[in-house]
């Protein structure tokens, strides 16, 4: 009775031995009938099976990210991505949220996914043999095109390294990372928005700074498709601003800092009574032989020509409406000083490039200033320049060089960079005019910083007060 007994228990203990073993044999993943082996088998938790991430879908010529700080498992194959959160049922394909039967988890230090809505997503068919434990998925030889991710790129670190004479703040990303600046007071601060941008790093960070220059860096998912980061300023600088790959880079340093906005002015305020604020006394004082001088304002472009295009804050900025409000402020000082002025145009009137000179000639100008702001394919491009040729019509006792140094000394003294005199004969407001011209580019509506300055009417006055002073220098030292 007794060995029956032992024998009978011999036998329930193998029965379940055996039932074990099947229950935990090993899956099988084949991608088109292919084996793929990984050093971690696939479970299944909840009837669906969840395989290791890197492994499976890499195989598949899918890239694969990890973001450990997020625990976010991401997923790109051509114009699909998906972004899956560790032990959260809510996953982000292409921009849409959607829920999960079963979330992605991390299983003997793997990350795991559901390997059907992965596939699927990916555009691919899965199939489940339940006889042979094997996950069967078939890539499909014509997918058909995907309307494109809302998302152009992700920002997956944020770091700051810093020194006594600089602070760099990385920020690590992948695709392609757009950026807007906004420059606000109170306190004074940099916002960088990054538009069709994922955030990997969780909802917010920050980091604080001990600097010269900055208190803290603070970042978030500003909105569904935006990420926004945030440079806390002791003070403001210029800073520079690098693309290195997947990387950005906002390094300040040593630069010069603005000195030409102490203040925002009253926005109820015109750039014409701004520029009444100067008096005459401010100025060189204009010589009695100069006041019958007709000096030529040219604002450059106007009507449907625009000149060059800015972007700033997300707006168009016209470089014909930036170049009037610095005649108009440029006029009223000269007139203030004594010195007889024609502007072409004081309003947004289109006026062809080689009637311009006509005009000039027919109103028998001493000197003919035309006033522009430039642009470059390079953003970082930056500072004043200034045209003339020395085969053109000339003063007697000054060469058009000596004239335009004088322009172009006055006007770096506002901060901006000295980015070169160019002699070029072949503009057409230089050789049709009989009397002396030259064409100053203020600054680079097509660099972040220079824009910046162009859009504070304080400064554009100032630009003003610089083409004023240069100007009654020049008509105090011709003779002829």
């Amino acid at each position: 009775m007794k060995n029956r007994f032992i024998f009978i228990l011999i036998f329930i203990i193998s029965v379940f031995w055996c039932i074990t073993c099947c229950a935990q044999k090993n899956i099988t993943v084949k991608i088109d009938g292919d084996i793929v082996k990984s050093d971690v088998s696939p479970v299944i938790v909840d009837d669906r099976v969840l395989v290791p991430a890197r492994s499976i879908f890499e195989y598949m010529g899918s890239e694969v990210k990890w973001n450990d700080m997020a625990k976010i498992a991401s997923i790109i194959r051509k114009n699909d991505t998906i972004h899956l959160i560790i032990d959260n049922n809510v996953a982000v394909v292409n921009g849409q949220i959607v829920e999960l039967d079963v979330p992605a988890k991390i299983i003997n230090g793997r990350t795991m996914i559901p390997v059907r809505f992965v596939s699927e997503n990916l555009n691919m068919e899965v199939e489940w043999d339940q006889v042979n434990r094997t996950v069967n998925i078939y890539s499909k030889a014509h997918e058909p095109e995907k309307e494109q991710s809302i998302f152009k790129g992700s920002i997956n670190k944020i770091s700051v390294s810093e020194g006594e004479t600089y602070v760099k703040i990385k920020i690590s990303g992948a695709g392609k990372l757009e950026h807007s600046m906004l420059k606000l007071d109170d306190p004074k601060r940099y916002v960088y928005d990054f538009k069709s941008c994922m955030l990997n790093t969780g909802d917010l960070g920050s980091l604080v700074c001990s600097g010269t220059y900055v208190k803290s860096v603070r970042w978030s998912q500003y909105n569904e498709t935006t990420c926004r980061v945030v440079v806390d300023l002791q003070k403001y600088y210029f800073y520079d601003y690098v693309v290195d790959g997947d990387d950005v880079y906002i390094v300040f340093d040593e630069l010069t800092p603005p000195a030409v906005k102490p203040s925002v002015p009253d926005n109820d305020e015109s750039i014409g009574e701004m520029a009444d604020k100067f008096i005459s006394g401010d100025f060189t004082k204009l010589s009695s032989y100069a006041k019958n001088k007709l000096v030529i304002i040219d604002p450059g472009h106007g009507g449907s020509e625009v000149g060059t295009i800015g972007m700033y804050n997300g707006k168009e900025i016209y470089e014909k409406d930036v170049n009037i409000d610095i005649c108009i402020a440029l006029e009223a000082m000269l007139k203030k000083c004594g010195v007889s002025t024609y502007m072409l145009r004081d309003d947004d009137t289109y006026i062809n490039i080689s009637k311009r000179p006509e005009i000039a000639n027919e109103k028998d100008g001493y000197f003919y200033l035309c006033v522009h702001n430039n642009a470059s394919e390079n953003p970082d491009v930056n500072g004043v320049q200034v045209y003339y040729s020395e085969t053109a019509a000339t003063f007697d006792n000054m060469t058009n060089r000596e004239v335009s140094k004088i322009y172009y000394d006055n006007i770096a003294k506002l901060g901006l960079k000295k980015s070169g005199m160019v002699d070029n004969p072949k503009y057409i407001v230089i050789y049709k005019s009989k009397m002396p011209a030259i064409i100053v580019e203020n600054a680079f509506m097509s660099n972040p910083d220079d824009l910046e300055l162009l859009m504070d009417d304080e400064f554009k006055v100032k630009l003003a007060a610089a083409l004023c002073e240069s100007t009654i220098q020049i008509l105090n030292k011709t003779t002829n």
